[in-house]
């Protein structure tokens, strides 16, 4: 019994230390990618201009340019990459293209970064420190019917939520590069 309960004991340490490994890794490839968000809108695969950053919180996902991709071996691409996070069933999927204008969905890289995700939340914080459920942010304003939003503005923070199996609420909050963040 004593051998039992041991390596019951360890086998239930390493699943623990497995998943925190996981959820670290995860969440320092998210990091490093908000980070690196910039202003460059992109073309489609049939040259429609689309935003630099666009996501939904009812939706669950984000998709926006990223810059500071190295190239070791000096291949002919930029050091830019579109990327999206989404929620497929209960995976945290990451999607990459390496070429950002013209990009078609079938060409991206798919990474699954988090497994037992039960939600996937994204939160834009405008230039008057609201939080959008969407981005880029659509309509006139309720208080403000001469305002229009500017669909080039990016966010100056995007709120990451994320609601796991067996460790619930983890969110996460990230300063956009370029929003006019102004942290206390």
């Amino acid at each position: 019994a004593g051998l039992s309960s041991t390596l019951k004991a360890r086998d239930v340490t390493e699943e623990n230390a497995n998943r925190l490994s996981e959820l670290q890794r995860g969440m320092n490839i998210i990091q490093s990618d908000m980070e690196q968000i910039i202003n460059r809108k992109v073309r489609d695969e049939y040259g429609d201009m689309l935003p630099a950053i666009e996501g939904s919180a009812t939706e669950g996902y984000i998709v926006f340019t990223r810059t500071g991709v190295q190239n070791p071996l000096k291949i002919r691409r930029s050091s830019l990459q579109r990327v999206a996070y989404l929620l497929d069933d209960t995976d945290l999927i990451r999607q990459a293209w390496y070429y950002v204008d013209g990009a078609v969905e079938d060409s991206a890289q798919e990474t699954i970064l988090i497994t037992d995700v039960d939600t996937l939340k994204f939160t834009f914080l405008n230039s008057e420190e609201k939080w959008e459920e969407q981005w880029p942010i659509s309509g006139f304003d309720d208080d403000d019917d001469e305002k229009a939003p500017d669909p080039d503005a990016m966010p100056k923070g995007i709120e990451l939520s994320l609601e796991l199996m067996d460790y619930g609420e983890i969110t996460r909050l990230f300063i956009v590069a370029g929003g006019d963040a102004k942290w206390d």
